[in-house]
């Protein structure tokens, strides 16, 4: 019956599909004709027939339910290389291409490739989905492109500008077609474009009548497919990142009649005579765009990330300073006499600190001081004073200006104390820290002068100086204030803060509260290989190819641009000397620079940023170039360009650096941040710091470089060209990251902030380390952590349960799945029968998952200490059983069960620690596990997409041994569980045998044999699935290289099956092998596929 039901659409070329008559045809012809309708504006060629009334448009919604999966017969397309008899080239994809049809339009039950699906494009903070991402991606894939929007701005085609640099430099067509409608058309964005080589530029002239409010996008592939995306998005930044927009992304054949509607409308378009040649209408329309366009141009503007002029005493907080001001009354309500303020660069500290003081001048006004004088805020005087201590005077001069727009001239009086000006007598000191430490003006005043002080950049603090302040005063409040409390250099910062936190929030959060002006960010490759051959080295002044160098990094700079009129950018560079140079070219290039440094007069360094941010004709400056004076506290709003020109040494750092850009100014809509990245091995701390994930984990790093664009919150953006991202990858895959320095930086981090010991569960919930990083460590545990590194740390357990204990973290510490842990757990709860015990578990929620005999058989295994690869190992980890495995016999039947070890339960009982250790164990353990519930593929533990050793997929595939990487041998087939996985190392090592395993696509590879294996072989007969093979599972396990010795994992890429017969081929080495064409079930994530391959998919 399935047979006779529905031929499913042919491509383009409607091929003679032969079946045998059709009973109930009133039924089924129906939905044959629908299906027909349906394929026709997709795949087949105008004039093949359909009635017009019936086609996509009209009726999709009215294709029956009989149309599901099991009713379609798919048979195999030809090649490339075949046509039909009309000269069409048929593709490979086109079977996929119905089967997404299916999926888009009929069933959304149906398997198909995702990337060929009718699909809505949205811009989704929550699933971390943008429009650019998708135009972005699309334009990476295309063979020419055509686009026509009512408006593009500067700020639209800004996140663009690395991909369409990328085509240009290939050669790739494109035809963008825009209009003078409203005139918001930005004239600077039309000569970015008309500055490719490989674009053709028009302008449709409206006459200021109709409108003109296409917006499509039109994508050329090489395989006879257009991506066609039409909706509500221009080429504006809003509307591509963060604007609510719906857009459709269908592809189709080109010869399909709706791709030939859509072609012939945009050639239409382009053809008009009011379609005029950009290049020639430039100057006109820039005339009329400033003149005519000035009320919109206004508006604009008006709505742009600005800074608002506000009236002194009239300021209001944003979200993160309104969560600060609440969360400090609630502390200081309750006692707490000194706070931290944690928040990214450009978020409002300052501000935040000068609302704080609005509210505590606010609460000392309600005090009556004949009633309660002992309340007042300030025990010295019957005035409120406040202290702001800085380390620059430039900072304090900056801040005061905040502190005036927040209180008002009325709150009293405002001045300086610093090397220039002596102002200790006013209600609001702003002191540098350098003048208020000297002995002879601390101690002028009383210790209780002051009744709120504010340390800005206290992660200082530490400092003997900044000591010698705090301990001078005594103010009824002390606020710290940082971005990053991570460098303390040894000293414990939330100590000294009474380990309370008032208010925290990362570079992330303040992109997603809008609180950040957005930027784009491009790592790009650094330059030419130098004459000694270290390829990638940065721009160094002593480098003999130094002047090639510095020419691409201006010539990288004017092409990327920024936002507004004109640069003001700011360089940093890796040394002085460096700094110099790079002023010097760049001036010498017509981009008038000057380099600063700690020895710049303050009224030196105070004139050059009024004639970045301000400066007219030959006073202007377009770049400052530094080393590091600008990496705290100095505000700039109106930086719209940073090139990194050092190596990443330090993620603070580096956040440090992109924050100069990040303030809101008016007219201020983005600002673009150039990173040249050299051949360094900490280049993954570029990862860490934009992605703001402190796990150093390398598959979230990996992660983030590929899908940056989309996981960065708001409107910004994370390119990096193909040398670049090349070379943080491999220092990702060649970074330690489980180091002990790493772990102890990280521990003790936490535990200044905690004010303790850290256990397992908080290195999670307060965003630190990858907690597993302390147990899985050969032969270690967290306990032998705290032994060997915290003082503080007094507990001490037997030898036999230091054993059990490493064996545990060893053993449960990846949190592959949920089952070894639930049985320790039943241990704990004092559970006699644990094989019951773990099935009842493991059926409820969250798991529900139903435990196969092999499962417990593997289980069993792993908790009696038995699953080793070696008797060796089995011995030497004799004493480590946590369970014992016996037959009982109930209603005369032999039934399997499960008792905790006897003297595993004496440890138990004896070592209180011991019995605390394995609790917060098993609490991390499940609770990473219930995180991970939702993405578990098909009926295992397996995540798509995540990385796993050898001796992970050995349990996970629950097997009965853990058999060594040398037995698998590439791959391995357990008859027990009928699995079938396949492990490739995509890049060989030099020496290796030249195996030829391949990605076709995303969704097919190329693999071969074992040496020696013929086309008739059981390893054949697996492959394809032949005859008592016919039901087993082939799973595909990828790693990149062999050189992360850190991981040695392999990326789990879901089932496949055999696309062809196997063929026999001949090795270079002269040896005889079979090659297999695989096609995966679920094609491969488009991020992990560039990073295993080193290409697009």
């Amino acid at each position: 019956m399935l047979r006779r039901l529905l031929p499913l659409m042919k491509g383009s070329c409607e091929r003679d599909v032969r079946a045998e008559p059709l009973t109930g045809r009133s039924v089924l012809g129906d939905v044959e004709k629908k299906q027909r309708d349906c394929r026709h504006g997709f795949l087949k060629r105008k004039g093949i027939g359909a009635p017009q009334g019936r086609r996509p448009a009209a009726m999709l919604l009215r294709i029956h339910p009989i149309w599901s999966y099991a009713a379609m017969n798919f048979e195999a397309f030809p090649s490339a290389a075949h046509r039909d008899k009309d000269g069409l080239f048929l593709e490979n994809s086109s079977e996929n291409l119905q089967k997404s049809l299916a999926t888009s339009f009929a069933d959304a039950a149906i398997p198909s490739e995702a990337g060929l699906r009718t699909t809505l494009l949205a811009n989704d903070p929550i699933r971390h989905l943008k429009i650019l991402t998708a135009i972005d991606d699309e334009l990476s894939h295309a063979s020419s492109f055509s686009i026509s929007v009512a408006f593009i701005t500067k700020s639209g085609i800004a996140p663009l500008l690395l991909t369409l640099q990328r085509l240009a430099a290939e050669g790739v067509h494109g035809r963008i077609l825009t209009t003078d409608y409203l005139y918001f058309t930005e004239p600077g964005a039309l000569r970015q474009l008309l500055a490719l080589p490989n674009l053709e530029v028009r302008i449709f002239r409206t006459q200021g009548a109709a409108g003109f409010h296409t917006k499509g996008y039109i994508f050329h592939s090489s395989n006879n497919l257009l991506r066609i995306i039409i909706g509500s998005s221009n080429l504006t930044l809003s509307a591509l990142t963060t604007n609510r927009e719906w857009n459709t992304r269908i592809v189709a054949c080109e010869r399909g009649e709706l791709a030939q509607s859509i072609l012939a409308e945009f050639d239409a378009l382009w053809s008009d005579a009011a379609s005029r040649d950009a290049a020639l209408e430039m100057d006109t329309y820039e005339r009329e765009y400033r003149q005519l366009g000035a009320a919109q141009l206004d508006a604009r503007k008006a709505a742009v990330n600005a800074q608002p002029t506000i009236k002194p005493g009239c300021a209001e907080p944003n979200s993160m300073q309104q969560a600060f001001l609440a969360r400090l009354q609630a502390l200081r309500s309750n006692g707490a006499r000194r706070a931290l303020l944690i928040s990214a660069t450009g978020t409002g500290k300052t501000f935040a600190a000068a609302f704080a003081v609005r509210d505590a001048i606010a609460q000392f006004q309600r005090t009556p001081s004949a009633d309660a004088p002992a309340d007042r805020e300030s025990r010295h005087s019957q005035r409120f004073r406040m202290l702001f201590i800085v380390h620059r005077e430039q900072i304090a001069r900056q801040a005061l200006k905040s502190f005036r727009i927040v209180l008002g001239d009325t709150a009293g009086s405002f001045g300086l104390l610093s090397g220039n000006e002596k102002a200790s007598e006013c209600d609001f000191v702003f002191a540098t820290m350098q003048t208020l430490a000297k002995t002879a003006v601390l101690e002028a005043f009383p210790k209780d002068a002051f009744a709120f002080i504010i340390i800005d950049e206290v992660h200082r603090a530490g400092a003997p100086s900044y000591q010698r302040i705090m301990n001078w005063f005594k103010p009824a409040f002390w606020l710290g204030m940082t971005g990053s409390p991570e460098r303390t250099d040894g000293f414990d910062i939330f100590k000294l803060f009474d380990h309370v936190i008032a208010h925290e929030i990362r570079l992330s959060e303040a992109l997603e509260e809008n609180l950040l002006t957005p930027f784009h960010y491009f790592g790009l490759s650094a330059g030419t290989e130098d004459e000694t051959g270290n390829a990638g080295e940065l721009p160094d002044f002593t480098n003999p190819n130094w002047p090639e160098r510095i020419e691409h990094v201006i010539h990288q700079a004017e092409y990327f641009g920024s936002c507004g009129d004109r640069v003001k950018g700011l360089i940093f560079a890796g040394s002085l000397e460096e700094a110099r140079a790079a002023a010097a070219a760049f001036t010498s290039a017509g981009h008038p620079a000057i380099a600063l440094d700690g020895q710049t007069a303050q009224d030196e360094r105070e004139a050059a940023i009024e004639r970045l941010t301000h400066g007219m004709g030959p006073n202007r400056l377009e770049y400052i170039a530094t080393v590091d004076i600008f990496n705290e506290g100095v505000d700039i709003p109106e930086v719209n360009q940073i090139l990194m020109l050092r190596r990443t040494e330090s993620a603070i750092v580096f956040v440090q650096q992109l924050g100069r850009g990040l303030r809101r100014a008016a007219d201020k809509e983005y600002v673009i941040v150039l990173d040249f990245i050299g051949n360094y091995e900490k280049n993954y701390l570029i990862a860490t710091a934009l992605s703001d994930d402190r796990s150093y984990s390398k598959e979230k790093l990996r992660r983030f470089v590929t899908t940056g664009a989309e996981r960065i919150p708001g409107a910004s953006s994370i390119h990096f060209d193909e040398v670049a991202r090349s070379r943080i990858y491999r220092a990702i895959d060649s970074a330690s990251l489980n180091s002990v320095r790493l772990l102890l930086d990280a521990y003790k981090l936490l535990k200044y902030k905690l004010g303790r010991i850290p256990k397992l569960a908080d290195f999670e919930e307060h965003a630190s380390i990858d907690a597993s990083k302390f147990l899985l460590r050969k032969g270690s545990s967290y306990y032998d952590f705290l032994v060997q590194y915290e003082p503080d740390y007094s507990e001490r357990l037997s030898d036999a349960a230091v054993k059990r204990l490493r064996w545990c973290s060893n053993r449960l510490g990846s949190a592959l799945r949920p089952s070894e842990a639930l049985v320790l757990q039943a241990v704990l709860e004092g559970c006699s029968d644990l094989r019951a015990a773990l099935i009842e578990k493991l059926s409820a929620a969250p798991y529900s998952f139903k435990a196969s005999p092999a499962h417990l058989r593997n289980v069993e295994c792993v908790m009696t200490a038995k699953f080793e690869r070696t008797a060796n190992d089995v011995k030497r980890n004799a004493g480590c059983e946590v369970i014992e495995a016996f037959d009982d016999v109930e209603d005369g039947k032999r039934v399997r069960r499960w008792r905790a070890d006897p003297q595993f339960v004496c440890s138990l009982a004896d070592e209180p620690s011991f019995r605390r250790h394995l609790e917060s164990l098993t609490h991390f353990v499940l609770n990473r596990c219930r995180a991970r519930e939702s993405h578990r593929w098909e009926d295992t533990f397996l995540l798509l997409g995540s990385t796993y050793t050898y001796e992970d997929v050995c349990r996970l595939l629950d097997w009965d041994r853990n058999i060594t990487s040398i037995n698998i041998g590439g791959y391995f087939y357990d008859e027990k569980t009928q699995t079938f996985p396949i492990f490739i190392n995509y890049e060989k090592q030099a020496g290796a045998i030249a195996y030829a395993d391949r990605f076709i696509s995303p969704a097919e590879l190329i693999s071969l044999s074992k040496v020696n294996r013929q086309i008739d072989s059981q390893d054949a007969q697996r492959m394809t699935q032949k005859g008592q093979y016919a039901s087993i599972r082939i799973l595909l396990f990828v790693r990149r290289s062999k050189e992360d010795d850190e991981a040695k994992a392999f990326y789990f890429l879901g089932a496949m099956h055999a696309a062809a017969a196997p063929q026999p081929v001949r090795l270079a080495n002269g040896q005889s092998a079979f090659e297999m064409h695989w096609r995966l079930e679920t094609p491969v994530e488009q991020g992990l596929y560039e990073y295993l391959t080193g290409r697009r998919g």
